[in-house]
């Protein structure tokens, strides 16, 4: 048996009665090989190190330059790629001069093979901090500067452990295949116990994934006034599992992430005003030129109120006691207390103004006329 066939059944865990001896020759074969390197190609050795050199210092200090900028902009790409550059390790730089050395001096077949196979395998891991810098990196940057709260630092763990164990699982594999173990068997029994757990966990994963949806595309945030179906309150609240707002009825409600989003949502924070609209009659005794006067006296009362805008108003319906009026208009502010401070005020302006231009509102009322016979 030659030395690297007996070497490679020891490996395998097969008995040779000269195991020992066999692994003793194959390292002093393995001496003669470098030697004999180093002995015939000394000058392509020394080119080939003194580049090896200057890669590595050139990879030293390109990760120094990316530590001093990543915290310049660390949500903009600039700061995303120079985090990234700043995670690159020694031992990958180490075995890229090594891989160089082997490949331009000419290295025995045995060196070489064990290099690129080194060279390989932290190339692969050293790839997988690359995508999980840049992946994580993207998520922050699309959260922004929303720190708030304590859902926003769990939604982050939660996302760095499973981008970490999917990155770091597929190098895994990949790791396998190039060392050639079949790994048929092993993505059949991932996927199997995957859909398992997706399948045992759906609910807790929908109300998971709900909450991340929440807390990076921001439909609404934690002060928020929004309605959701029958229910209209502040957040005050947006855990993992349920979002809490604070009813304007004062009690708590709880609603599940997955069932807040899987309706329609108001967010009544982001609009730029709050409509407000009065309905109001006045009789039918009211003279005509006074009845076409009430628009221009509704919008002389509205736009004096402070942030107030009137719309639109105007006669809208002939009802059996009185004559129907609409007015429209605007309480520029985002804030429920101040629009509805101000429409409370506006109405009773409206009051004081309809009693000094002698303009009677109207009740329900109705008149009796009795003829004798």
């Amino acid at each position: 048996m030659s030395a690297d066939a007996a070497l490679t059944a020891h490996m395998a865990g097969e008995t040779t009665p000269d195991g020992l001896a066999v692994l003793q020759e194959a390292g002093l074969h393995l001496e003669q090989d470098v030697t004999r390197w180093f002995a015939d190609h000394s000058v392509l050795i020394v080119g080939a190190g003194a580049i090896a050199i200057a890669v590595v210092a050139a990879l030293l200090g390109l990760r120094r330059l990316a530590v001093r900028l990543r915290d310049r902009d660390p949500l903009g790409w600039r700061g995303i790629l120079a985090r990234t550059v700043a995670r690159t390790q020694t031992i990958f730089i180490l075995a890229a001069a090594a891989r160089l050395v082997v490949n331009y001096g000419d290295a025995p077949y045995r060196i070489a093979q064990a290099v690129d196979m080194l060279f390989t395998v932290v190339a692969v891991f050293q790839a997988a901090i690359w995508v999980r810098e840049i992946i994580l990196g993207q998520v922050e940057r699309r959260a922004g500067d929303d720190t708030r709260g304590e859902a926003v630092e769990n939604a982050m763990n939660i996302i760095r452990l499973v981008v970490t164990f999917v990155v770091f699982s597929i190098a895994v594999v990949v790791v396998l295949d190039n060392l050639g173990v079949n790994i048929g068997g092993l993505m059949a029994g991932l996927g199997i116990g995957g859909l398992a757990l997706g399948i045992a966990a759906r609910g807790v994963f929908e109300d998971l994934f709900a909450a991340l949806s929440i807390l990076f595309d921001k439909p609404f945030q934690r002060g928020d006034m929004v309605r959701w179906d029958d229910t209209q309150g502040v957040v005050e609240q947006i855990g993992l599992k349920t979002t809490r707002l604070r009813a304007l009825s004062g009690e708590e409600v709880v609603i599940s992430n997955a069932n807040l989003l899987d309706k329609q949502v108001h967010n009544l924070a982001r609009q730029p005003a709050w409509r407000q609209v009065f309905e109001f009659g006045v009789v039918y005794g009211t003279a005509p030129e006074l009845v076409s006067r009430i628009p221009q006296i509704v919008r002389e009362v509205v736009e004096a109120q402070p942030g107030c805008r009137l719309l639109i108003c105007g006669l809208t319906e002939f009802k059996p006691s009185s004559l129907n009026f609409q007015a429209h208009f605007d309480v520029l502010t985002d804030a429920l207390l101040p629009a509805f401070k101000a429409k409370s005020e506006t109405g009773m302006a409206l009051i004081r103004r309809f009693a000094e231009e002698g303009i009677e509102l109207a009740y329900p009322t109705q008149t009796t006329i009795l003829v004798e016979g």
